[in-house]
């Protein structure tokens, strides 16, 4: 559908280069010219989403997993948030990988409660977020066990180098991006995908 002549057209594009949002809207008018609405209604959602850096196409599929945004998540401690959004696209039992990601995450929420000297939440994460994991290794929860039993973890050797919270957050994360890399569900969702490519044919192709 046309909307105007082309040389009212021409007039209006140069007034609207003259403004600070012209962009967005020299896009709307051009696609109101030349294509379909529901084009306009793609290359809107495009500029909002893409421009303000908040599209967030994860939360709608698991297309994308927002390696930026895990890491984030894990850096401040939220580490519940972080396994939830893990499991958005995988599970533990879906691969090794998987199910050492969901370990070592589980493991800093043992030990920063122990640092926090919090010995009950410890325990409650022991049994009811480890112990799954005995069933692979028992020797390993054992020695987690006996971690409550010490007045200070660090006394154990297996943790003499367990510097603090946030220096432990970092080396695991160094871990984890190494086992996002390998897990083959994660792996080719690392890169955001064209938006484009996406939406703007599916939104012609409902005209």
């Amino acid at each position: 559908m046309i909307l105007s002549s082309s040389s009212s057209s021409f007039w209006t594009m140069r007034s609207l280069r003259r403004q600070s949002t012209s962009k967005p809207i020299a896009l709307i008018y051009l696609s109101l010219n030349f294509f379909y609405v529901p084009v306009v209604v793609g290359c809107l959602i495009l500029w909002l989403c893409v421009g303000s850096g908040k599209l967030r196409l994860e939360e709608e599929s698991d297309l994308y997993f927002n390696t930026r945004y895990f890491e984030e998540l894990i850096l401040e401690g939220k580490l519940d948030d972080a396994e939830k959004y893990l499991s958005e696209f995988t599970k533990m039992d879906d691969n090794r990988h998987s199910k050492k990601i969901i370990f070592e995450i589980r493991k800093q929420k043992f030990l920063e409660a122990l640092d926090r000297n919090e010995k009950t939440k410890a325990l409650d994460i022991l049994l009811n977020e480890l112990k799954v994991f005995a069933r692979g290794n028992p020797e390993l929860f054992k020695e987690m066990v006996a971690f409550l039993t010490l007045e200070n973890f660090r006394e154990h050797e297996q943790l003499s180098k367990y510097e603090d919270t946030n220096r432990a957050r970092q080396m695991m994360l160094v871990e984890l991006k190494n086992l996002i890399d390998a897990n083959p569900l994660l792996r080719e969702k690392l890169q955001f995908p064209n938006v484009m490519a996406f939406r703007l044919p599916h939104l012609v192709n409902q005209r």
